[in-house]
């Protein structure tokens, strides 16, 4: 199992980890690559990734397949099959076999169709040649994507002269948008996640130096300092997905500094009154993290599944004040 294994040396133990998102095919390997990164394989008995990081061909609910939701679906069932036609008659030229390719037109691509199923779109190409010309080949998967590409950049002003139409580069267009869009999607949540697990560290870190030097007692002097460290820490850490967080561990700061006067108005040369409690406070300063963004999580969830219904009647032509379209929101507070 390459993927799990490359994944295993790409996080590593380091305490910075890289993100890590992984797009598989939906078929019997991706989804044994899939148990196995999920640590439910022989090999791996801790997770490599969440199972949100892990985006597979089949989860593209509007993309348009080659083969039905109940069949193995790979990342070459988003190329209709004209293109993938013509892209094998590039393939055939490009490795110089003793195949001639003139007989292939653009009604073949419908009964390539009906092979496709239980066969993938190179094994459907490779049998119907074989049943017409009696010639057995087999398509290396790397050299046929990169003739898909090739046919593509031929297409323009040669439409005439290739075996798929506008319609299907329309296809092909709009299934990789699909695919391009889930894949920000997934990188977007996992960056997130990682800049607040660096943040959590960064200041777990910070936390830990201190109470290495000063265990039980400390000068409010030595905790101003903390806490402006933790305050450039959050600085630094700043952008748009985080500031909910950030906010909150703002709110923790400052009410260590007024709780416990750690300002430069009062004696920073006492020691701090309460220091267990003071302690408790900075222990506040991970948890406001995870609360907020579990509070963000929600907000989320709660968003995406408000759902806006208009009941307009049919029976009636002119809106009047029954007519009026009605809106009712699912959430926590609705009733059924």
């Amino acid at each position: 199992m390459l993927i799990p294994y490359l994944v295993h040396l790409a996080v590593g133990r380091d305490k910075e980890k890289p993100v890590v998102v992984i797009l598989l095919d939906s078929d019997d390997a991706g989804r044994k690559e899939k148990n196995h990164l999920l640590g439910k394989g022989k090999i791996y008995r801790k997770p490599l990734l969440r199972e949100e990081y892990i985006l597979q061909i089949g989860d593209l609910n509007d993309a348009v397949f080659l083969r039905s939701a109940d069949q193995d679906r790979e990342i070459e069932d988003l190329i209709p099959v004209g293109i993938c036609l013509e892209a094998f008659k590039h393939y055939v030229r490009e490795i110089n076999v003793d195949l001639d390719v003139s007989f292939l037109s653009i009604q073949d691509t419908e009964n390539i169709e009906k092979l496709i199923g239980e066969n993938d779109i190179y094994e459907a190409i490779q049998l119907y040649v074989k049943q017409k010309c009696d010639f057995d080949i087999r398509v290396d998967k790397v050299g046929f994507a990169r003739n898909v590409l090739k046919s593509l950049e031929e297409y323009k002003g040669k439409s005439n002269r290739v075996l798929f139409r506008e319609e299907n580069v329309n296809v092909f267009v709009d299934n990789f948008k699909q695919l391009f869009y889930e894949l920000n999607r997934v990188m977007a949540k996992a960056q997130q996640r990682s800049e607040k697990i660096q943040l959590s560290e960064k200041i777990s870190r910070a936390k830990n130096r201190f109470l290495h030097k000063h265990s039980a007692i400390a000068r409010r002097e030595e905790a101003i300092y903390l806490l402006q460290d933790i305050e450039n820490i959050l600085d630094d850490s700043y952008s748009s997905e985080s500031a909910f967080e950030i906010e909150k561990v703002r709110e923790v700061l400052q009410n260590l500094k007024t709780t416990y006067k750690l300002d430069i108005k009062y004696d920073v040369s006492k020691h701090i009154d309460d220091y267990q409690g003071f302690l408790i406070g900075l222990d506040k300063i991970k948890y406001a993290g995870d609360i907020a963004s579990q509070e963000e999580e929600s907000l989320e969830l709660n968003h995406s599944d408000s759902v806006t219904v208009e009941v307009v009647s049919k029976d009636r032509k002119q809106a009047s004040s029954s007519d009026m379209p009605k809106t009712m929101k699912r959430g926590k507070n609705s009733k059924d």
